[in-house]
């Protein structure tokens, strides 16, 4: 949990927002890459280091093409339990560093 440590709150509200795409994206059955991506995009940049950001710039477009080819046999609903798991889980550690 690396970025949770230097996450802004407009960060967490874009993490939020995604996860709120997302679910609307399954009552519609769309695709749920675009959201998907935003919320991973917005982990890399909250670590605010460069490196990690850069390699994340690097591997999206790979990571695209999978999640595109990976749609017909993946369950959303499961893809967004563990998103809300990942937000929880910077959420938590950012209470706990508040409280140190």
């Amino acid at each position: 949990m690396f970025g949770c440590k230097r996450i802004k709150p407009n960060e967490i509200n874009i993490l939020e927002q995604s996860l709120v795409d997302l679910e609307v994206c399954i009552k519609m059955g769309s695709s749920i890459i675009v959201p998907d991506l935003v919320f991973h995009r917005t982990l890399a940049r909250s670590t605010n280091n460069q490196v990690i950001i850069d390699m994340y710039n690097n591997i999206s477009e790979f990571f695209k093409k999978v999640r595109i080819e990976m749609a017909t046999y993946d369950d959303p609903k499961t893809a967004l339990y563990y998103h809300q798991q990942i937000l929880k889980a910077v959420k938590k550690e950012i209470q706990i560093e508040v409280l140190h």
